[in-house]
């Protein structure tokens, strides 16, 4: 599959898939499609920290999956955008290029990680519900097992998501290492006030 090409080349030789794509232009709905893969991981952890997961049954589950897949689709292309803009504002104070396409596809990259993620979510909450619904001690041993497993790969591509956004926003802003760490923090910090305002105390 040409996803799995494309997460093999990135952990290959990250730095030259993000400059050969900084260079020429990425499409906008890839980006939007890879924001929608953020919004939904992140989504899934608030979910998961506010007890909205009632997988009892099966068809809740799928009802639960179709949810987060909405909700988190929505909440990844608006905080992304706003992110992104953010970037290019504070990033004005550090003498960065500030080029705004190119600090979306810089995000958009380094959101292919968590396309894997969104994949591994998906299979958590179906093994939920088999598991919500499975009596013999075995099978919970096992299903369990592997929850917990696909739990750390998710740790592990997460990790992967954030040392890939670091170079791209380096290579995006042209900045040194500090600059391109601080453009980042205080484009947060500003995301941050906007979603504690307008965002959180509807979740």
């Amino acid at each position: 599959m040409k996803l799995f090409k494309t997460l093999f080349l990135l952990w290959k030789n990250p730095k030259k898939v993000l400059e050969k794509n900084l260079l020429n232009e990425f499409p906008w709905y890839k980006i939007f499609i890879l924001f929608t893969c953020d919004g939904i991981v992140f989504f899934f952890y608030v979910m998961k920290s506010k007890g909205l997961f009632k997988v009892e049954d099966l068809p809740r589950t799928f009802a639960v999956i179709f949810t987060l897949l909405f909700l988190g689709s929505i909440y990844g292309l608006v905080s992304n955008i706003i992110l992104g803009f953010n970037i290019k504002l504070t990033g004005k104070l550090f003498n960065g290029t500030n080029n705004l396409k190119k600090i979306y596809t810089a995000l958009a990259w380094s959101f292919y990680p968590l396309t894997i993620s969104v994949i591994i979510i998906i299979i958590n909450f179906i093994l939920a519900g088999i598991l919500m619904i499975n009596s013999e001690q075995t099978g919970v041993w096992v299903l369990s097992f592997i929850i917990l497993f696909l739990a750390i790969i998710n740790s592990i591509l997460y990790i992967w998501h954030l040392i890939l956004l670091f170079i791209g926003l380096k290579m995006s802003q042209e900045l040194n290492k500090i600059k391109t760490l601080l453009n980042y923090l205080f484009s947060i910090i500003l995301y941050g006030l906007f979603y504690y305002f307008f965002i959180y105390p509807y979740f």
